[in-house]
């Protein structure tokens, strides 16, 4: 496919050729494409196959949203090519086809979902019990997609790092970059995690303005040029979150570039504050075949021609619901693309200059209209388009149907932290209200769009996060603070979303979920069986619990649930758990390395023949022979004497008038006793005198380290550790004795 090659947003480097092997063709690419976008510019339309009907899926996004791309590269099944960097000798093919993705055997099940209705599996196959055998082996063998050998080796190196800093950013666009530039400003250590292989977000690929008529993918750059300068920003590109835990801790994996030293890493970063500066993704647009190829998201359409130079068809339909989508359609007719008709869900509320320019370029507009259906079989080859209301429709021809309801943000990060989210009405999104500790939102996933709007609101949470920060250091920053929170209030506040769910229709072949194929049409048949919660209509129907989380069926799934049902008056998000992103086991495993440390007698414990054994971040010598029940060791320490190496013990730093008055409560012996610089042996009691814990946690006494050991026996143990401490061989006998009765 011809490229447009003279674009000053351009993420590929055309001079640079590449090639991968798909059904035994060879496929050109140049560097910066992804796997899915060299498929596209070799004409590939049809990437997959669905996990149920086997209907054609093709390019819908470009972030990895859904599964209709995952495809088998270099013999691992499920990779998510929209989001995969192609590189040279690749070999990709397609996966759950019997024949080929364009012309699949099995595609005539999707003539067959009348028979397969929502929860048929728990409902019908069990009866007679004689019948259930066999069909689970044949449901065992439809399951899944994907085949992996058995014997197959991850190839690469998969690493690990660690870091500590005072505060993490979560994305890298124009909010990320603002936030992550305002918090190091006060000389804090900042992490930036971006999972595009560049930062920029959707400023990256829009030549539209901001307040001083910047062109937005030029202020990105010069955002990311002040990140990178930055001494005390560290960035990770191609970097994933998918994790978020108690007291802000973050874990991300990052892919490699062809001259780094690791294929994926693993990273974990223990962090202040945190700012969630994920943007937004489109609400998909629901309406009879809407995965069918050839429909696009907006961003998916605007970006394949801006970043990659690939234009997604020739001829479209737009029917969006939000004014990016109108920037797009003037910005691809600009570049060379006929657009048939724009439909508008909304009656009013478009920015009057864009208006003008579509009317400047004669590109129709149909205010409250809706795609209602695609006609075609592999490709689209033209849309009807309906009132929102049904009563009129009109259909156009076209090879791309640029398609999406409205944003809704991604929070993900706030939900694995467990925040509170409520729905909030005017944006049509999902805001936190609770929000945890130290963790601050910003950008658009705050309801702003203005680019003035979302770079104040980075700047705003940046110092917000320093702040708080640095609050323990005594930092005084509320003057900063307080200066954001006017210039915020100075930019244009979140604007009002569209509300439409689905269009006008029965919902048969209208999918909320395409990673599971679930239809509105379940949906509705869920509800009516008496699921009337979004939760368990999300397990009883498997909406989305595929690849793609919530990432295509996340929002609309609540909303549908609370239009439909009269007893749920606000929508309320499904949950979703770690890995936010579909991880490799590799990744997680890292090097493998052998990470310990020393105690000061190991070498000593060395030359004495000791085998050691990993204790949690220790290595310590377990025993000093071959004979694993170490009998002679036992008596000769129960006989002899024994001596114990203490210093992988944990440690306390008690403090203050009353440490001493402290540690009498808990401790059996007289602590004011203790002498400075020497070490005392004792055991800790509850206040009903029973021994709770020693110093030393290895010799931690509790019945069910021995169930069949008699009460005469455990408190002979306890005795020889309370009555004489000192007597330390007599303690690990006792042990020893109580571990193997």
């Amino acid at each position: 496919m011809n490229r447009l090659n003279q674009l000053p947003t351009l993420r590929i480097d055309p001079s640079e050729k590449l090639s991968l092997s798909y059904r035994g063709k060879t496929c050109l690419g140049v560097a910066g494409d992804t796997v899915a976008t060299a498929l596209f510019a070799n004409d590939v339309r049809v990437f997959a196959r669905s996990l149920k009907y086997h209907r054609p899926r093709g390019l819908y996004s470009l972030d990895g949203e859904c599964s209709n791309t995952c495809m088998d590269v270099n013999g691992i099944p499920n990779v998510r090519t929209e989001n995969t960097l192609l590189e040279n000798g690749m070999v990709v093919k397609d996966q759950n086809v019997k024949g080929s993705a364009n012309r699949d055997w099995l595609a005539f099940i999707d003539k067959l979902d009348w028979m397969m209705p929502a929860g048929f599996y728990y409902k019908t196959m069990h009866k007679p019990a004689a019948m259930w055998p066999v069909a689970m082996k044949q449901i065992r063998k439809a399951a899944g997609l994907g085949v992996i050998s058995a014997d197959h080796k991850m190839k690469g190196l998969y690493d690990e790092v660690f870091i500590k800093a005072e505060i993490t950013v979560i994305g890298g666009g124009a909010a990320g970059m603002t936030a992550a530039l305002a918090a190091a400003g006060s000389g804090l250590r900042v992490v930036l995690l971006e999972s595009r292989p560049h930062l920029g977000g959707c400023f990256d690929y829009r030549v539209s303005t901001t307040g001083d008529d910047t062109p937005l993918y030029k202020r990105a750059r010069e955002l990311a040029r002040q990140v990178d300068e930055c001494g005390n920003i560290r960035v990770f590109r191609h970097t994933s979150m998918i994790g978020a835990y108690n007291n802000n801790l973050i874990t991300a994996f990052q892919v490699g570039k062809a001259d780094d030293s690791f294929t994926e890493r693993y990273i974990e970063i223990r962090s202040d504050s945190v700012v969630v500066a994920t943007g937004c993704i489109e609400r998909p647009l629901i309406f009879e075949h809407n995965e069918r190829p050839g429909v696009m998201q907006v961003g998916c359409a605007h970006r394949m021609a801006r970043t990659y130079g690939l234009m997604a068809g020739s001829e479209a339909v737009f029917s969006i619901g939000h004014d990016l989508g109108l920037e797009a359609a003037i910005d691809l007719f600009d570049l060379g693309m006929k657009i048939n008709c724009v439909a508008d869900i909304r009656e009013d509320g478009q920015n009057p200059e864009l208006m003008l320019a579509l009317a400047e370029r004669k590109i129709p507009v149909l205010k409250g209209w809706v795609a209602a259906k695609t006609h075609g079989c592999r490709k689209v080859k033209k849309v009807t388009l309906s009132t929102v209301e049904g009563t009129v429709k009109r259909q156009f021809p076209c090879d791309l149907l640029v398609a999406s309801a409205g944003l809704t943000p991604v929070i993900g990060p706030f939900l694995l932290a467990q925040a509170e989210m409520s729905y909030d009405s005017r944006t049509g999104y999902f805001l936190p209200t609770g929000l945890p500790k130290k963790m601050f939102p910003a950008g658009r996933m705050t309801g702003v769009n203005n680019p003035d709007s979302i770079e104040a609101s980075g700047r705003l949470a940046g110092l917000k996060a320093a702040a708080a920060a640095a609050a323990a250091a005594g930092a005084d920053m509320d003057k900063a603070v307080a200066e954001a929170e006017k210039a915020v209030s100075a930019h244009p506040g979140p604007e009002r979303g569209c509300k439409l769910v689905t269009a006008p229709v029965k919902g048969r072949k209208s999918f909320i979920c395409f990673d599971e194929d679930t239809t509105i049409k379940n949906i509705k048949q869920a509800i009516d069986m008496g699921f009337d919660v979004p939760e368990l209509i999300k397990r009883f129907t498997s909406a989305s619990t595929g690849p793609g989380q919530g990432g295509i069926p996340g929002h609309n799934l609540p909303l549908f649930v609370a239009r439909y049902t009269a007893s749920i008056n606000t929508p309320v998000p499904t949950t979703v758990r770690p890995p936010l992103v579909p991880t490799f086991l590799a990744t997680y495993a890292g090097y493998n390395h052998h990470m310990f440390k020393h105690t000061p007698l190991h070498d000593s414990q060395k030359a004495d023949g000791g085998i050691f054994r990993n204790i949690g971040v220790w290595q310590r010598a377990r025993y000093f022979s071959d004979d694993l029940e170490c009998r002679e060791e036992i008596l000769n320490v129960r006989n002899n004497v024994g001596m114990l190496d203490g210093s992988t013990l944990g440690k306390f730093r008690i403090h203050g008038p009353d440490a001493l008055k402290a540690l009498q409560r808990v401790y059996v012996s007289d602590m004011s006793k203790a002498k400075e610089d020497r070490i005392k042996y004792t055991a800790m009691c509850n206040d009903d005198g029973c021994v709770i814990e020693a110093v030393n946690k290895r010799y931690r006494l509790r019945t069910r380290h021995a169930p069949g050991l008699c009460g005469r026996a455990f408190l002979r143990a306890a005795r020889a550790l309370i009555i004489h401490p000192g007597r330390l061989g007599h303690a690990e006998g006792s042990r020893c004795r109580i571990r193997h009765s």
